[in-house]
C-alpha cells in the first residue's frame, strides 16, 4: 500500500469511527440513503485491510489473520485517538508523541511492528485508565480489557513463515481498484451528510473534517484552542473556531478543544473567529505559526 492509499484509507477510518461513536449514531443511522453509504464504506475498508494482507502474507492463513488484524487495529485506533485527546487535554506531549498514530500505521504494517503499537496504546491506556474513563474519553478498564485479549488472538494467529505464495502484481491491481471503489463511496458519503449541515453542524463538521485532515497525512498540531466560561471555568463544547484566512471551520470537542494542523495552517499569521450561542464573540489575532511549534491558547467565553 503507497502513501497515498494509507492516506486515503486513513480518512475512511477517521470520518467512519466518529459515525460509529455511539453519540453520534441516532444522528444518521434512520436515514437509509447514508446508512447504505455507510455500510459500502465500511465493507470497502475491510476489503482493502484483506487485499493487502494476501499482498504480504507469508503464513498460508491470511484470511483468518484479516479478521484478527482488523479487530485489533480498529480497537488500537479507537483508544489510541482517546489518549490523543486526553494528551492533548493535560498538555503530555510525551505521551501524544508515543501514541498519536493513523489507522494505517496500526493496520498495515509488519506483523511484530503492530503488536508493538498496539501493545503500547493498550499499556498506556490502561495507565490511565480511571482518568479515560472518568473523564468522558468513551474508554473504561473492560474494553481495555477487551484489547488485550483481541492482541493476544492475534500472536496466535501469526504462524510460522513460509514460502509465499501470492500473485502480487494481481492483488495490488485489485488493491487499486478498490481505492477508485472507496474514493466514490466516500464522496458520495460526504454528499448525503450534506443533510445534517445545519441541524446538526457538530457532527457534520466533525465528519467532514476528519475526511480532509487524514486525507492528507499524519496530523500535526499547530493551533491548539481550549474554549472556557470566563466565570466558571468550565470547558465549552461546541464553540465554532473559524480559521479566517482559510475559511475552515471546526467546533470544539467535549473537553472544549479546537485543533488546526499544520497542513491546514502552513507558517504564517492567522486569525481565528470564535462563536457559541449565548456568548459573546471572541476574535483572536496575530496568531503566529511556525513549523513543528504548537501554539496554545485558553479563550474565556464572556456569556451575554
Amino acid at each position: 500500500m503507497n502513501d497515498t492509499q494509507s492516506r486515503k484509507l486513513n480518512a475512511a477510518v477517521a470520518a467512519q469511527s466518529i459515525m460509529d461513536d455511539a453519540a453520534n449514531q441516532t444522528i444518521w443511522n434512520g436515514q437509509a440513503a447514508v446508512a447504505s453509504k455507510k455500510a459500502e464504506m465500511d465493507g470497502s475498508v475491510i476489503k482493502i485491510g484483506k487485499i493487502d494482507d494476501k499482498i504480504n502474507d507469508t503464513t498460508g492463513n491470511a484470511d483468518a489473520k484479516s479478521i484478527a488484524k482488523e479487530k485489533a487495529a480498529k480497537t488500537a485506533y479507537i483508544i489510541g485517538q482517546a489518549l490523543v485527546a486526553f494528551a492533548e487535554d493535560n498538555d503530555d506531549d510525551v505521551l501524544l508523541g508515543e501514541i498519536d498514530f493513523p489507522f494505517s500505521e496500526l493496520r498495515n504494517k509488519k506483523d511484530q511492528t503492530v503488536i508493538d503499537r498496539w501493545q503500547l496504546i493498550h499499556d498506556r491506556a490502561n495507565a490511565n485508565a480511571p482518568a479515560l474513563d472518568t473523564g468522558g474519553y468513551g474508554v473504561n478498564p473492560p474494553m481495555i480489557a477487551q484489547f488485550q485479549l483481541a492482541i493476544d488472538d492475534f500472536k496466535n494467529k501469526k504462524g510460522k513463515p513460509k514460502a509465499a505464495k501470492a500473485n502480487t502484481k494481481a492483488l495490488n491491481e485489485e488493491l487499486k481498484d478498490e481505492f477508485k471503489e472507496l474514493d466514490k463511496i466516500t464522496d458520495s458519503l460526504q454528499t448525503r451528510l450534506v443533510q445534517f449541515a445545519e441541524a446538526n453542524g457538530e457532527f457534520y463538521h466533525t465528519v467532514i473534517n476528519a475526511f480532509a485532515i487524514d486525507d492528507i497525512g499524519v496530523r500535526h498540531n499547530a493551533i491548539r484552542l481550549v474554549y472556557v466560561d470566563a466565570v466558571t471555568g468550565v470547558r465549552l463544547r461546541g464553540v465554532n473556531a473559524k480559521l479566517v484566512e482559510k475559511a475552515l471551520e471546526k467546533f470544539s470537542s467535549k473537553r472544549g478543544v479546537s485543533t488546526f494542523t499544520q497542513q491546514e495552517t502552513p507558517e504564517g499569521n492567522y486569525t481565528v473567529d470564535s462563536s457559541l450561542p449565548g456568548y459573546t464573540n471572541v476574535r483572536s489575532a496575530n496568531i503566529g505559526v511556525q513549523a513543528g511549534k504548537v501554539i496554545k491558547m485558553v479563550v474565556q467565553m464572556v456569556k451575554q
